[in-house]
């Protein structure tokens, strides 16, 4: 890979971060907002079961994000005009 191939796919890993931050965010904020510990439970449950999957694939963006961080480019860029 390019320098521009692996900036561009660590790019595209971070805007899907982002796009997923408010997901998680509305589940921590039900969590939060509960008023009462029948609240409480029942956000915490609905909250592993909305996020759980967002949670892993997150953690597989940001493990690539590593990997591609610490790739050496295959060629050097063309110089730019």
């Amino acid at each position: 890979m390019t320098e521009r191939e692996i900036a561009g796919e660590i790019n595209g890993y971070k805007q899907q971060l982002e796009q997923s931050d408010y997901k998680v965010m509305k589940a921590v904020e039900r969590i939060f907002s509960a008023s009462s510990i029948t609240d409480l439970l029942s956000a915490i449950a609905a909250a592993a079961k909305e996020v759980a999957e967002i949670i892993s694939q997150r953690q597989t963006w940001r493990d690539r994000i590593n990997e591609l961080e610490a790739m050496e480019p295959d060629q050097p860029e063309a110089p730019q005009e």
